[in-house]
């Protein structure tokens, strides 16, 4: 489900939103759309930099007017694709492998895999 869907339902004030790397991207998304439901905004360590990338502010506004079946769609086709390029693609594979080799270790060697 989306999160405004969620606030709507939880029927509760104004809520502090928080997102981290892409929740950050759909977190401002949701804010600049309803912004009747969210009180602030944490960005941790944004996907995307919305100061030195001026058409993410653009698209971002857009998504204030997509209607909300199309929203979570339209949010990834609109910021996924910008801010997730070879560099995130090629980090994000290496990030599993290092996961897989450490799951390994960790079967193997539960007392050195402790100090990781």
């Amino acid at each position: 489900g989306c999160i405004l869907d969620f606030l709507r339902e939880a029927d509760a004030p104004q809520t502090l939103l928080m997102g981290e790397s892409y929740g950050g991207v759909v977190a401002a998304s949701a804010a600049l759309r309803e912004p009747s439901l969210v009180s602030s905004l944490v960005l941790v360590n944004p996907a995307s930099a919305f100061s030195e990338m001026p058409s993410l502010q653009a698209d971002a506004r857009t998504l204030s007017k997509v209607p909300q079946a199309l929203f979570p769609a339209a949010s990834f086709a609109l910021l996924g694709r910008k801010t997730f390029d070879a560099g995130f693609v090629a980090t994000a594979v290496r990030d599993v492998l290092v996961e897989r080799k450490l799951e390994k270790l960790r079967e193997s060697e539960p007392a050195l895999a402790a100090y990781y």
